[in-house]
């Protein structure tokens, strides 16, 4: 049970449980409104393990969200990409390196191509062809440990967002949603996207500057 509970990092807690929360508590809401009456009834019969259950449900619920929101971002970034949008979101113009600078660090990180042909996938594909790669040698290096705090930042907003249309779609359903909640919640999400879009830029930009200066310094 102790390993298990120090597997849940902060990233776990903020990235899915606390969607998976926001998601929950709404449709309660929404459930409560309809049947109040029963719902306690139930609660204090097992307040105990309904307790339990809900935090589980929580975790599992931003685990889903997650995924869902994976698949939406993937979704739109081939869009982008179909309508020659795809480096809409940062790019290298922002981090003031250059091609060459970024392809001599990714073979001196050890990435196994030719130079040529990384400018050249650099050039058909777009930098990001790259990122996992490069964000993932970074990550593990504490010099750079706000990289990873600039990612988490990304998927809470990502996941909160989707869990407040997700209740709010719910609620909508149960007819508990008025105007003013409703609002509030679209206001919310249009911030949390937009706080989102900005840490993934910045994500995206430190990523590259961060590794070009690693990988540069190794190969003097």
């Amino acid at each position: 049970m102790e390993s298990l509970l120090e597997k849940i990092t902060l990233y776990d807690l903020l990235g899915y449980m606390f969607s998976g929360c926001i998601l929950n508590l709404m449709i309660l809401l929404g459930l409560y409104q309809q049947y109040s009456s029963e719902m306690e009834k139930i609660y204090e019969d097992y307040e105990g393990g309904l307790t339990f259950a809900f935090f589980l449900i929580s975790y599992l619920a931003g685990i889903l969200l997650s995924e869902i929101s994976e698949f939406i971002n993937s979704w739109i970034k081939k869009l982008l990409k179909k309508v020659k949008m795809s480096g809409s979101i940062g790019g290298m113009e922002e981090t003031g390196a250059s091609e060459e600078e970024l392809a001599a660090a990714l073979v001196s990180s050890g990435i196994m191509e030719r130079p040529d042909k990384i400018k050249e996938k650099i050039n058909s594909q777009g930098w990001q062809v790259y990122m996992k790669y490069m964000y993932g040698l970074l990550q593990s290096d504490e010099r750079y440990r706000r990289i990873h705090n600039y990612a988490s930042i990304v998927v809470l907003c990502k996941n909160v967002s989707m869990a407040l249309v997700s209740g709010m779609l719910f609620l909508l359903l149960y007819r508990s949603c008025s105007f003013i909640l409703g609002t509030a919640i679209l206001l919310s999400v249009v911030v949390l996207i937009r706080r989102g879009v900005r840490f993934k830029k910045k994500k995206d930009t430190y990523t590259i500057v961060w590794f070009i200066d690693k990988y540069k310094v190794n190969s003097d």
